[in-house]
This record gives C-alpha cells, structure tokens and sequence, in this order.
C-alpha cells in the first residue's frame, strides 16, 4: 500500500523555524486549535517522524466497484472493522449501529473523487483487522495506536497495513508497515 502521496513533507529548515513558531505560541496559552494541531504534527516531522493525512491517504485509495473504500482504518485492538457509509462520511467502526457504545472514525465523503462518492449511505461491510507482529508492536494499550490497510471486504485477510499513531485531526504518525506472511494470514481466516 502507497500512502507516499498522502505525506505531509516540508523541508526539514522550514519544519523547524514553524515548529518553533507554533511552539511559542502554544507555550505561551494563545494559540487556537489549529495552532495546537500544527504544533503536533510538525513536533513529529521535527523528529524524523513521517506524518501522514488520515483523510488524504483513505480517499487516494479510491473505492472498489461496490462502492467501499479501498482503504480502511481501525483500532489496532479491534477484531474487525465495519464500515458505514452516509451521505457525509464513511464511518469506521468495531461494532454495528445499536450494539452498545463504539469508537469511530470518521473519514469525510469529499476525499474522494467525485464520481466516485454517488450513494455512499448504501455502503455497509466489515473486514479483519490485521494483526500486529510482536516487532512491530508498541509498548502499552493498542488502543492508542490505529492500523490503516487494503480493507478485503469478502473477510479474506489484509496483506499490507501500516500501524500508526493518531495525532489529532487527520493527521497520523506512521510507526511500522510489515507485508502479512502467509502464515498470518491463515491464522486471520480462522479467526474469522
């Protein structure tokens, strides 16, 4: 999976000389909400981190012939994923509309293409969520950690996703990204 185009690069001397702008004003209690979530993202690019656009990287993945995003994100604790589509947004999250209080994310319907976003309250799927290879995996509570990947929603397993790190916004931290052996993924299938 390339998210390369949903990378939000500057060159390294003009990351600094903004971070250390935002930083001023963060420290100094009068910077605004976007001040504070530039602060973060260019914090991270600062220290070799490469950022990414949450909502640019699901909507340059496009939607398949059913309509579904290609691309999907999740917790990186949750089984499975499901999908939901509305008029506004698709909707990820671990369990259906109803079943008691879920997480969601919410990737907004104008990041795709137009053409491509007829009728998207139609669209409801679900798929595996990857698992985590011990390397790969952080320290402490998934839960604070997401997984963006190649959603297979025919319940076949993924085969390429990226861990990451939600900052705030769209913005995201990529941590790790590890192709799924074959013998990950037969253990996904049972799973299922």
């Amino acid at each position: 999976m390339d998210v390369s185009a949903a990378s939000v690069d500057l060159p390294m001397h003009e990351a600094w000389k903004s971070f250390h702008a935002y930083h001023t004003a963060v420290r100094s209690g009068r910077a605004t909400a976007d001040d504070v979530l530039l602060y973060l993202a260019l914090k991270a690019m600062v220290r070799g981190k490469k950022v990414i656009d949450l909502n640019l990287a699901i909507g340059n993945g496009g939607r398949d012939a059913q309509g579904r995003p290609r691309l999907a994100i999740a917790r990186a604790d949750w089984p499975r994923v499901i999908c939901h589509g509305s008029q506004t947004a698709f909707r990820f999250m671990a369990r259906a509309w109803g079943r008691g209080p879920t997480s969601k994310i919410d990737v907004p319907a104008s990041t795709f293409a137009a053409a491509a976003v007829r009728d998207p309250w139609h669209i409801n799927c679900s798929a595996q969520v990857p698992s985590i290879p011990p390397q790969f995996r952080p320290a402490g509570k998934l839960l604070r950690y997401h997984v963006i990947f190649e959603a297979e929603w025919d319940h076949r397993p993924p085969v390429d996703p990226l861990l990451v790190q939600r900052l705030r916004g769209p913005f995201c931290v990529v941590l790790a990204a590890w192709d799924l052996t074959p013998l990950e993924q037969a253990v996904l299938r049972a799973r299922s």
